[in-house]
C-alpha cells in the first residue's frame, strides 16, 4: 500500500451482532446487520491508523445505519433472487474487503480431553467484495484466514497481514517501553 496518501483507503463491510448483550442465547438464529467502515490504509502512522479504524467502528456501532442495514436485507431476503442479487450487487460494488471477527473465549477449551489451541473461521466474499478476512480468537491465539477470488494473491496477502500485525505489535511495544521509562 502507497502510504505517501494520507486520505486512501478501503472500504470494508463488517457484520455486527443486533442482539443485546441481556437477550438470551437460545437459538442459533442470526440477528446480524452490517456496517461499512473506511479502513485508513494510506496513513502512515501505525498507531493513528489503528486509533482511527477504532474510532470509526465505535461511532458507526452507535449509528443508525445497523437498524437500516438489517432492515434492508430482511425485505432484500424476501425478493426473488432475480431482483434480490442485482441489488446486492449494486450495495457491494463499492466494497473493498469484508472483514468478520469471532471471537472466543478467553479460558482454554478442550474437547475429548484434548485442548483447542485454535479457531479457523472462513468468511466467503460477497457479491462484487475480491476479499473475505476472518479473525478468530480464542484464549491468547489470534487467528486470521482470507478467502479471495483469483484477482488477489491470497499468499502475498497473508504475508502482509502477517507483517503489518507483527509490526503493529513492535510499535505498541515501544509505546509500552516509553511509557515505563517515564514513570520511573
Amino acid at each position: 500500500t502507497d502510504r505517501r496518501h494520507p486520505r486512501m483507503f478501503l472500504r470494508a463491510a463488517i457484520p455486527i451482532n443486533m442482539r443485546s448483550v441481556y437477550d438470551p442465547f437460545l437459538t442459533t438464529s442470526n440477528a446480524f446487520s452490517s456496517l461499512l467502515i473506511d479502513l485508513p490504509v494510506g496513513e502512515p502512522n501505525r498507531i493513528k491508523r489503528t486509533e482511527m479504524v477504532v474510532r470509526a467502528m465505535a461511532e458507526a456501532k452507535t449509528s443508525l445505519e445497523r437498524v437500516f442495514t438489517l432492515g434492508l436485507t430482511k425485505i432484500m431476503a424476501a425478493l426473488p433472487v432475480a431482483v434480490m442479487l442485482p441489488i446486492s450487487r449494486m450495495f457491494t460494488s463499492r466494497v473493498s474487503v469484508a472483514i468478520t471477527n469471532v471471537r472466543g473465549p478467553s479460558d482454554e477449551l478442550y474437547l475429548g480431553g484434548a485442548k483447542i489451541v485454535q479457531s479457523i473461521g472462513f468468511l466467503p466474499p460477497p457479491p462484487s467484495v475480491n476479499v473475505g478476512i476472518a479473525i478468530t480468537s480464542i484464549g491468547n491465539t489470534l487467528g486470521v484466514t482470507v478467502a479471495t477470488d483469483n484477482s488477489i494473491d491470497a499468499p502475498k496477502l497473508m504475508a502482509a497481514i502477517e507483517a503489518e500485525f507483527i509490526a503493529l505489535q513492535a510499535s505498541c511495544a515501544a509505546i509500552l517501553t516509553a511509557d515505563d521509562k517515564k514513570h520511573v
